[in-house]
């Protein structure tokens, strides 16, 4: 198999990646001599690198012996935590691509549409199960629906609640205080763990949070904390999914729990592609080859993000000819594959409106936007940004419109 290392961006790739992860690293380390909890854990799916990067650089044997490594996902969490009305809302509004109901259902809470589920699929305002829905669109619908298969899906939401429970408490999570680590965002894993164990205390050090964090209080990010993810005014908020892709493992998502109370186990999706998981590995590897806690640059702090931040939010030609074709899974959010650059591209003459909606379906944002452009012309190019602020401006002011509308209602 031809390795990527010989391709002309990989070296500064790793290089950058080095840096950003190194610095995290040693800011985690500082956290974990600071707060001294009684269990590490480091989260999946990019916690595995995440903890191999911190391992690299500590010292301190003891708070090695302390550290975990567990799976969770959004879908695993779905399962065992949809108990009620609100929290049923809260998992239907998740962030879903367009699928069919009985899709929808399926990854949302692990029930499979029965034709004797017709009648109430029918009063809900679906047509069938094979209906195509939109999680904002249909939002009524779903919850109707889901109220009404509560019977049904109840009895899993308790299983899988119960076997969750007995699954981390062999990760000793359910006494002392533990720090979970993870890439972040909006603290959904630290809730999760503190609604299982309410007796237990855990604290949560990211690289980022988004304003989904705000209200927990034992929390902190490296990076970035509390930023709005709608602005895309940071280069992570513009590329969140290429952030999670150079960090992820190779093997799939947690889907959910199986087997008994004494020997709960765990139930993975499918894996990513060979070539994908061979870049991965020999990306990760380099990586770690190259961290030492003797390294002073990773006391530069946030300036260590600086280089990986660039290249990511402005690629060259041989960056994106290096991870164009990747892509990373999203079953949870209704697609098996999120290509970081799709395909096709837009033609140049295209409606402004399927300009927009190709670069807000992109995965990498950089990317997208320099396959796009990279044969126009600088003036083209700024008049392409204006248009596009423009559009983004007018839709804004719709969904305000509408919004005051439906208050005056």
């Amino acid at each position: 198999m031809a390795t990527y290392r010989q391709m002309p961006a990989y070296a500064d790739l790793v290089s950058a990646l080095t840096q950003f992860s190194g610095g995290f690293a040693y800011w985690l380390d500082q956290e974990i001599k600071r707060q001294n909890p009684d269990n590490i854990v480091f989260c999946s799916r990019e916690g595995w690198y995440l903890g191999k990067c911190w391992e690299k650089v500590t010292t301190d044997i003891e708070m090695r012996k302390r550290a975990r490594y567990i799976r969770i996902s959004r879908r695993s969490m779905a399962l065992s935590m949809s108990g009620n009305l609100e929290q049923l809302k809260r998992q239907l509004a998740a962030p879903s691509a367009d699928c069919s109901l009985k899709q929808f259902i399926k990854e949302r809470f692990g029930y499979t549409l029965e034709t004797s589920d017709q009648s109430l699929i029918e009063k809900s305002g679906f047509s069938s199960a094979e209906a195509i829905i939109n999680r904002r669109s249909h939002l009524n619908e779903l919850t109707q629906l889901a109220e009404g298969l509560k019977d049904k899906l109840q009895p899993i939401f308790n299983r899988q609640q119960d076997l969750a429970k007995s699954y981390y408490v062999k990760f000793g999570l359910d006494e002392g205080r533990s720090m979970l680590v993870d890439i972040g965002y909006n603290g959904t894993a630290q809730r999760y763990l503190s609604t299982l164990f309410p007796k237990v205390s855990f604290i949560g050090r990211y690289v980022a949070t988004f304003t989904g964090i705000r209200g927990l209080t034992e929390q902190k990010s490296w990076l970035l904390a509390s930023a709005n993810n709608r602005s895309k005014r940071h280069p992570i908020t513009r590329n969140i999914p290429l952030f999670e892709f150079i960090m992820m493992t190779q093997d799939g998502p947690l889907t959910q729990f199986e087997g008994t109370m004494e020997h709960p186990k765990t139930v993975l999706g499918q894996p990513l592609e060979t070539h994908v998981q061979h870049f991965l590995h020999e990306l990760h590897d380099d990586v770690l080859s190259a961290l030492s806690y003797n390294d002073q640059s990773l006391r530069m702090g946030q300036a260590c993000a600086h280089k990986l931040l660039t290249m990511i939010d402005r690629p060259n030609r041989d960056l994106v000819c290096l991870l164009g074709s990747f892509y990373i899974d999203d079953i949870y959010g209704g697609k098996e594959e999120r290509w970081l650059i799709p395909e096709p591209l837009p033609l140049p003459n295209a409606h402004i409106d399927e300009i927009h909606t190709y670069l807000q379906s992109a995965s990498w944002f950089g990317g997208a936007w320099y396959r796009l452009t990279e044969n126009m012309h600088k003036t083209q190019k700024i008049l392409l940004k204006a248009r596009i602020a423009i559009y983004r401006g007018q839709k804004r002011w719709a969904r305000a419109k509408r919004t005051r509308q439906r208050a005056n209602y």
